[in-house]
């Protein structure tokens, strides 16, 4: 019975996942449509603005309903209800977004009228069947989920959930429209932290988890609000999710009160906590300064700078939960899921990244620079990264160095061919041939996936070969999230960049296997192919 709700939940996840392809916007208008013009402007899941993060929870919800059905004895300790919850709600929010750009596109045509596509319908069917599955799944623990701090909680998160798919901006000009709360990557974030809230308060002892989960919430929804466009007027959702969000926290605080005095942690630990803070918030502060000369073509502006924080894309928020990761991993090293550099190289990769994606010029009647808080955001990153690297220095056994640089050079390419085209470093058609999507959160999670894999076969280097099914399970992720930027962008062909992701994929875990299976050291060249006979 378990393995048949386990296929359930993969059936739903994968209907979720096709249906981010299918049109989930349709349009009609009353009068003659010859050219098919409207067609056009008919969606997928993809142009909701939520796209990229129900791709992802739904091919998490995949993997982990895959091996839940191939291995029943281990579905008890995998998060099936968790990721299936991350699944329904972003199916749900892929619709209100959709619903959300129907209205702005029936607003902006006279005479069009756009409604829900058959995509729409697959896909909200998909995440509730995952939710069902996996609901039925876990039925007896939901069973003791019965307390009046359990349920005060379960009411907060949802509270804040439906906020998220609420206007928290509007727009006048040149047509009416509004934003939802959860098209901001700070919000998406804050949505998957509230969605672990409950599963916290369900553990008796888990004071601490408690109160970082309601305070990492709260911060995000909070970064939500201040990544809101300035040239719209704040709607009511933005008030009322981040009033939800203050409950949440002053009911985490006081849950946590319990929870025993920590004792003086190390210098590095505070350190590290000190770096992270500070990059935290260099991202609310400006991070791209633009300014209007006095008397300049753009008179309502001229004679005013306006400014843009680090959270307007996903790799400012990204970034702050690797650094919040990377505190709880130097405080306590027994729950870190990541090592510490790992985490430290990815916060400097994304920080990289976002400063690149800034401009230092001079435009007709302005100027765009740097703002303040970029400074203070690279700088914190910097130490970060130094003071992950001086505390975690493995030693080499230079035996094993030359045998593993294949892997790391692999794990190399992969993040050169996905981010720098994101630089924009390069030349236009160079960047065009190797560029293989938009940044998203697709492109984020592939290349921490790589950093992680890069760290684990340096670490490596140090020790001896053992079976580690990660070597091969990471580079088989990095794949599944390109290739659902691939099959999106399918229309214009894969390009060079895409035939080298998935080239390099299949390489990494072709090599991973042989280190599983007896180490790179077993790995020989076939006598036919060795020029030194010759």
């Amino acid at each position: 019975m378990r393995r048949s709700w386990s296929a359930l939940v993969l059936v739903g996840a994968l209907l979720l996942l096709v249906s981010l392809y299918l049109p989930w916007e349709r349009a009609s208008s009353s009068g003659r449509d010859p050219t098919g013009f409207l067609n056009l402007l008919s969606g997928d899941g993809w142009a909701s603005g939520v796209g990229p993060a129900a791709a992802l929870s739904a091919l998490l919800l995949t993997a982990v309903a895959a091996v839940a059905l191939a291995r029943p004895n281990l579905s008890c300790r995998l998060p099936l209800g968790r990721c299936a919850l991350f699944a329904g709600y972003f199916a749900v929010a892929v619709g209100a977004g959709a619903r959300s750009a129907a209205q702005r596109n029936s607003a902006a045509l006279d005479g069009a009228h756009f409604d829900y596509g058959y995509g729409a319908y697959f896909g909200i069917a998909g995440g509730i069947i995952a939710l069902i599955a996996a609901g039925a799944m876990r039925r007896r623990e939901l069973e003791r989920y019965y307390s009046a701090s359990r349920i005060a909680i379960l009411a907060l998160v949802v509270g804040l959930l439906v906020a998220f798919l609420l206007p928290w901006v509007r727009f006048v000009a040149p047509t009416p429209y509004a934003w939802l709360g959860i098209t901001t990557p700070a919000a998406t974030v804050a949505a998957v932290l509230a969605l672990c809230l409950p599963v916290g308060w369900s553990q008796a002892h888990a004071h601490t988890e408690r109160l970082v989960f309601a305070a990492a919430t709260a911060l995000f929804t909070d970064a939500a609000l201040r990544s809101l466009p300035f040239s719209g007027s704040r709607a009511y959702g933005a008030w009322v999710g981040l009033g939800v969000a203050g409950a949440i926290l002053a009911f985490g605080l006081v849950a946590g009160v319990r929870a025993p005095r920590p004792e003086l942690p190390p210098w590095h630990a505070i350190a590290t906590a000190g770096a992270a803070a500070l990059l935290v918030t260099g991202l609310f502060l400006p991070w791209q300064v633009e300014c209007y000369a006095k008397g300049s073509d753009f008179a309502p502006n001229a004679g005013i700078c306006f400014s843009t924080n680090g959270w307007t894309t996903p790799l400012g928020p990204a970034a702050a939960v690797l650094a919040i990761g990377l505190v709880i991993a130097s405080l306590w090293p027994q729950r870190a899921a990541a090592s510490g550099v790992a985490l430290a190289a990815g916060i400097g990769l994304l920080i990289a990244t976002l400063g690149f994606q800034l401009s230092d010029m001079d435009f007709d009647g302005g100027r765009l620079e740097f703002g303040y808080g970029s400074t203070i955001g690279f700088v914190a990153a910097g130490l970060l990264v130094l003071l992950a690297v001086v505390r975690a220095w493995p030693p080499f056994d230079s035996n094993r160095i030359l045998v593993r640089l294949a892997p790391i050079i692999a794990c190399v390419a992969y993040l050169v061919v996905l981010m720098l085209p994101l630089w924009n470093v390069l030349p236009r058609h160079v960047q065009s041939a190797l560029r293989i999507g938009p940044l998203s959160w697709l492109p984020v999670a592939g290349a921490l996936l790589a950093v992680w894999l890069t760290c684990e076969w340096a670490g490596r280097i140090a020790g001896t070969s053992e079976i580690d099914e990660r070597l091969i399970l990471i580079p088989l992720a990095m794949l599944g999230l390109a290739a659902l930027d691939l099959i999106q962008l399918r229309a214009g062909g894969i390009t060079w960049g895409g035939g080298a992701v998935v080239g390099l994929c299949l390489l990494l875990a072709q090599l991973g296997g042989v280190e599983q299976r007896g180490g790179l050291e077993s790995l020989r060249i076939p006598e036919i192919l060795r020029v030194d006979r010759l």
